[in-house]
């Protein structure tokens, strides 16, 4: 439809009836008449489109109207097929043209926002509950629906978005209390981004509610006298201009309107959305801050950016608690965070901020693509020159480990801010880079004093980023892009002392070592330098970062008993060598959960002693590693056999909530090695295995055995897999488990290919080591020793003979 090249505008404001109210009027009258004759070809975005156009244009319009007689029989009918963001425009646009007619589309839409009401954002929520006001559609399941996911997504709600929200309850004198309520409050943190009309109006509304807050007292006292300073302020807006010429503000003033504009608005100062925000906790003085991206993760591994800003934040708790300190800590994140993961950093005592992520997307398009890849969301730092409420800020990145106070670093404050008016490289401090020599600083650690103009400026420096010949920076491209930036935009620093940010320790000298305050420590992953030393820095810090981890682990479950307490741990328990660690995030199985199955029926029970002496086994292993394994014994026999009380158990153990079930025999199987964390056994083989990896065998000399193997909790082990097992319980084959797992594989059930993994012969000694047959048998060090078909007897012969003990 041609009038939708007009309506694009319309998008950002449709509200706003002035856009098209231009002296083209017989150009428009043309081009409704044509979208006329094309509205039964139309698409939903284009329909919505061209009557938001339309009602922006001339609602009272006789032609506008006519348009919309034409519309609304296509309107219903595709009613459905709108999305969240064009259904709001739509009926906006049907109550600004048309009123309280058209009352049987409004009915037919109340269904699908009452089914999409969580998909919708701040803005279309407005739009919905100001179309059904204007329209006279009282319906309380739509204004009680739209209360409540308002006051969910609250902190997403601008000034324009909240004042047509609670006008639109005003106007049908709809009071929710809660909605009123949490209002008041966002409105007083966004105070100073209401229009003086907007206050004015929502002060009215809360007025006709007769609803009395402290916050909105905080309102009316602000609109009165932002009313009465409006002449003063022009006042001092001209003197200030006699002044300019002694500030570097004017070198931000002489940017050109390009640059300026090219900006994206996202990336202006705003309101951002803080946890908790300032009327519940006051902001203090200074502040140190993190940043991670809560949206970067890689499919099937461990989210380490979250995991490091825990740890930090932990440790800085630990390091600089003082009950009078006016300073806070402060996590700053980019993307969507949970609400588990919020709740976990603010039980920290921190506060939180979303910020909007910058990134290269967002900057020169000729970056080369192994810039954009090493950046990633490191450029969003430049938020933090924005966040004027603070007077200092001392940054760190979520991958330093802090060792004792760095609060310290507050000190410096004062020599940056002597130097305020004078070369902006005096606005920061950083520890020098180790590699890059002491012209170039490194931005692991900063200290700097938030200014607009800076912020600004640097916003700018992003969008030119990859312009020109690279050669001409500081420092090469292949180096991190917020490093490169930042040495190009602060041409000197003031230097801190190397103690505040040990870059490569293992490079250091050994006395700077040991007054380290922050180290760099990347102890997710492990080089191969650094995993094949046995001491050194390296290992010495790892050592104490783990510690921390096991701290942060027992501040989190309380017990830290996996058996007792089901509390959440976000970082779980840390293996003791960084190879380990390595395994386990790329296995994304460092929170993982085991729990080893036993069967003692039957005529397992008749053996006393040897029960006894399995439990005590299993209990020993289980006593080492209870942060993240449990035992479970069954002891009463509900299915047909033992073998088949497995697959009856293993419904009520993935229940449970525990991630992997270990079916370990218990009248012929011992654990052997306690030195060895199944969570890192199983790590080492799923992360190489090159699937998804539901069901964990090994192989034997006749083919699969289940005497000791792993079931994943998963969606198709818990609906498709396990289903299917228990049917071949009572079927005519009369199979046990094992066989009718090798059934399953023989006919493609359930597509278990895709699913189960089964290791290769040679390797089954990585958990499933037998005492007799061909190459390979059970090894001194093995994890588990299986006597299979043996039993008891013939196990507890073998162990004499090779005179084995179990663990």
């Amino acid at each position: 439809m041609d009038l939708v090249r007009l309506a694009e505008s319309c998008r950002s404001a449709p509200l706003n009836h002035s856009i098209f109210a231009f002296n083209f009027v017989p150009t428009i009258k043309l081009m409704l008449k044509i979208a006329r004759e094309q509205i039964e070809e139309s698409n939903p975005k284009d329909l919505a489109l061209a009557l938001c156009a339309i009602a922006a244009w001339n609602p009272k319009d006789e032609l506008s109207r006519s348009f919309l007689d034409s519309a609304a029989p296509h309107v219903l009918r595709k009613i459905n097929d709108f999305n969240e963001r064009n259904l709001a425009t739509v009926l906006w646009a049907i109550a600004t043209i048309q009123q309280g007619k058209n009352r049987q589309i409004f009915e037919s839409a109340a269904s699908v926002i009452l089914e999409r009401i969580g998909n919708f954002g701040e803005f279309s929520l407005a739009q919905i509950a100001f179309a059904f006001a204007a329209a006279d559609v009282h319906d309380a399941q739509i204004f009680s629906a739209i209360a409540s996911e308002s006051v969910r997504i609250l902190g997403e709600f601008k000034a324009n978005s909240l004042t047509i929200l609670i006008l639109a309850f005003a106007r049908l004198n709809i009071r929710d209390v809660d909605l009123l309520t949490a209002v008041s409050i966002q409105a007083c943190n966004q105070m100073k981004y209401f229009t003086l009309k907007e206050l004015k109006d929502i002060i009215a509304a809360f007025d006709q509610f007769h609803f009395k807050s402290e916050h909105f007292e905080k309102a009316g006292r602000e609109a009165k006298w932002r009313l009465a300073s409006r002449n003063a302020f022009i006042i001092c807006l001209l003197t200030l201009v006699i002044f300019v010429n002694f500030c570097e503000v004017i070198k931000y003033e002489s940017k050109t309107s390009e640059e300026l504009t090219s900006i994206p608005t996202e990336h202006s100062i705003a309101p951002h959305e803080y946890d908790p925000p300032e009327f519940e906790r006051p902001f203090k003085h200074s502040a140190i801050f993190t940043i991670f991206d809560a949206g970067y993760l890689v499919p099937n591994t461990y989210n380490m950016h979250y995991a490091n800003a825990l740890i930090l934040a932990y440790s800085l708790n630990e390091t600089t608690k003082f009950p009078d300190a006016d300073f806070e800590i402060v996590v700053a994140f980019t993307g969507n965070l949970s609400k588990s993961n919020r709740e976990s950093l603010r039980n920290l005592g921190v506060r939180l901020v979303r910020i909007p992520s910058i990134s290269l997307t967002f900057g020169a398009a000729s970056a080369s693509p192994e810039f954009v890849n090493q950046c990633n969301s490191c450029l969003s730092k430049v938020h933090l020159f924005g966040m004027t409420q603070f007077s200092t800020i001392v940054y760190l990145d979520p991958h330093m480990f802090v060792r004792a106070n760095i609060s310290s670093l507050l000190q410096y404050a004062p020599s940056i801010s002597s130097r305020k008016f004078g070369h902006r490289s005096a606005r920061i401090a950083a520890v020098p880079s180790l590699m890059l020599g002491p012209t170039v600083f490194d931005t692991s650690v900063l200290v700097f004093r938030p200014c607009g103009r800076i912020f600004r400026e640097l916003l700018t420096e992003v969008i030119h980023f990859g312009d020109g010949n690279s050669g001409q920076d500081p420092i090469p491209i292949a180096h991190s892009a917020d490093q490169r930036l930042f040495n190009k935009y602060f041409t000197r620093f003031i230097a801190l002392t190397a103690e505040f940010n040990v870059q490569h320790p293992r490079l250091a000298a050994p006395k700077r070592l040991a007054s380290t305050v922050a180290v760099q420590a990347s102890f997710w992953t492990c080089p191969d330098y650094e995993c094949n030393s046995a001491a050194g820095a390296d290992v010495s810090f790892f050592k104490e970062w783990r510690e921390v981890a096991a701290r942060l682990f027992w501040f989190q479950t309380g017990a830290g008993n996996l058996e007792k307490s089901r509390a959440r741990s976000d970082v779980g328990v840390l293996p003791e060598t960084r190879s380990a660690v390595e395994n386990l995030v790329r296995a994304n199985m460092i929170q993982a959960r085991f729990v080893i199955y036993s069967v003692m029926v039957g005529g397992h029970k008749s053996h006393g002693l040897n029960v006894t002496r399995v439990l005590a086994n299993r209990k020993k292993y289980v006593n080492r590693y209870k942060d993240h394994v449990a035992h479970f014994v069954q002891d009463k026999l509900e299915a047909r056999s033992a073998v088949w009380q497995k697959a009856r158990d293993a419904d009520m153990l993935l229940e449970k909530g525990y991630d992997w079930i270990w079916l370990l025999d218990a009248s012929d199987a011992f654990i052997m090695n306690g030195d060895l964390d199944v969570r890192d056994v199983v790590a080492g083989i799923v992360k190489n295995a090159g699937q998804d990896v539901d069901i964990l065998i090994a192989r034997d000399f006749n083919g699969l055995n289940a005497g000791s193997f792993f079931i994943r909790n998963s969606k198709w082990t818990r609906e498709q897999f396990i289903p299917s097992w228990k049917k071949y319980e009572n079927g005519e084959e009369n199979l046990d488990e094992q066989a009718a797992i090798i059934d399953m594989l023989r006919r493609s059930a359930v597509n278990i290919h895709d699913h189960l993994y089964a290791l290769d012969r040679k390797r089954q000694n990585l958990f499933n080591s037998f005492a007799h047959g061909p190459s390979p048998t059970f090894q001194k060090g093995d994890f588990i020793l299986h006597a299979a078909s043996l039993r008891w007897n013939g196990m507890l012969e073998y162990m004499a003979e090779q005179n084995l003990t179990e663990f």
